[in-house]
């Protein structure tokens, strides 16, 4: 049946089109309303973020728009991380090396005194303020247990694989340091690679009455960190990339980051399906086991995005690779480097030899157990590739200029490394 006013010929084009306007402004708005508040909010301001508590900066709330968004634009720099998608598996442990704990000792000594950021402090990211979600409001069962209870240690994992397990290990020893029981949550992606010590909560908000510390460095260690006092619980952020924070509980370490029988065995298979045919390939039969060099090359957006490279970030040369397979072949008479990375065009161009087989086509979690079956371990840049020269257990080779001068990364680290890289490792450029 067609409406009335269609039917009047003097019905002007001008009354059609307001009708359809209306009509769309209403779907409009009755789309609009059935949004979540936190969609709302975004679409309000334009785009800009508004769920801040969906991001481990909840302590911005006090800062001006314009602070907000600086200071999440380095939270996302930071926290760049290509290895993020995870599996299940079962695990099991092996390796038990460390170092002493008087390198901490020796470090605190020497550093000068620092003031700890609390909640109610301005750090020199941005300036803090009481997180916005109220404990009220949690529903995780063991609220309850950890607000009436002094004797916690909380973390906010945030960005990649190789940045939970940096957050881990450290909180894992601040919490040994202070003689307290470390409270993780289960939607990291640790928990689902690794059998972890840890009170394991099914939603962080639990630790939302814990007093907050922020670090002053994210890729070195802030002494304050080991000089508190606390009464209550307490909860460190955010990066923590120190090996300093967790040099009393390496070996612990070791073991639960451990990875499965399975994904082990599965590595196994592949250097030993690849090594029969390399040496089908070229030809080249050795009297006796090689020595096995795992090479992890790391790039990607590192090399192409401009933030990124503002941000600066610095991509191991093809000059530090050649140097570090001349190092190991210098070393031993029969050497086989594995190749592991996500950019095989460059790296096939760049890291070449008639020793060096490349893997490819695997998972990142199988690229982590090839490297680890290895006997000695290149790194280039990233916390993925770190982990894999502290879990390997032998000789590591990394490239020692991972920030450039003056630059906004640069000042993360402390002034020599020292509080990144681990002093029995060897540096080339």
């Amino acid at each position: 049946m067609t409406p009335w006013f269609w039917k009047e010929e003097s019905q002007s084009e001008s009354m059609r089109l307001w009708f359809f306007i209306a009509i769309y402004t209403i779907i409009l708005l009755a789309v609009f309303l059935t949004l979540p508040k936190d969609y709302i909010s975004y679409y309000i301001l334009g785009g800009k973020l508004a769920d801040m508590s969906q991001t481990p900066q909840r302590i911005k709330n006090g800062s001006t728009k314009a602070e907000i968004e600086s200071i999440t634009q380095v939270d996302q720099l930071l926290t760049w991380d290509r290895y993020s998608s995870v599996t299940v598996d079962d695990t099991t442990n092996k390796h038990n090396s460390g170092i002493s704990t008087e390198a901490t000792s020796a470090a605190i000594s020497t550093a000068p005194p620092t003031s700890v950021t609390t909640l109610t402090e301005t750090h020199n990211r941005g300036t803090s303020g009481a997180p916005t979600t109220q404990a009220s409001t949690c529903k995780d069962p063991d609220l309850d247990l950890i607000r009436n209870n002094n004797r916690f240690v909380c973390c906010q994992p945030v960005g990649g694989l190789g940045n939970n397990m940096f957050i881990y290990a450290s909180c894992y020893g601040l919490a040994a340091y202070y003689n307290r029981t470390l409270v993780f949550p289960k939607s990291s992606m640790l928990t689902k690679y690794f059998k972890l010590n840890a009170h394991i909560i099914q939603d962080n908000c639990a630790c939302n009455s814990a007093k907050f510390y922020l670090e002053k460095y994210n890729c070195g260690m802030d002494p304050a960190l080991l000089n508190l006092s606390p009464k209550e619980n307490i909860k460190f952020g955010y990066y923590l990339q120190s090996w300093k924070y967790f040099v009393n509980v390496m070996d612990d370490i070791r073991r639960q980051y451990t990875l499965s029988n399975t994904t082990l065995s599965k590595a196994r298979d592949i250097i030993s399906k690849l090594s029969i045919e390399h040496q089908q390939r070229t030809k080249r039969l050795f009297k006796k086991q090689p020595v096995l060099v795992g090479i992890h090359v790391r790039r990607g957006d590192i090399n192409s995005e401009a933030r990124l490279i503002k941000f600066g970030y610095e991509l191991a040369t093809p000059g530090f690779f050649s140097h570090a397979m001349q190092y190991f072949r210098k070393k031993y008479a029969h050497v086989l480097f594995l190749v592991c990375s996500l950019e095989m065009d460059w790296t096939k161009w760049y890291v070449t030899g008639d020793d060096i087989i490349y893997v490819e086509g695997n998972e990142f979690i199988t690229d982590m157990a090839v490297l680890l079956s290895c006997d000695h371990t290149v790194t280039s840049v990233g916390s993925f590739s770190w982990w894999v020269g502290f879990l390997n257990g032998g000789e590591t080779v990394y490239y020692q200029w991972p920030a450039r001068e003056g630059s906004e990364l640069r000042k993360q680290f402390s002034a020599n490394y020292s509080d990144y890289f681990l002093p029995e490792w060897i540096g080339l450029k």
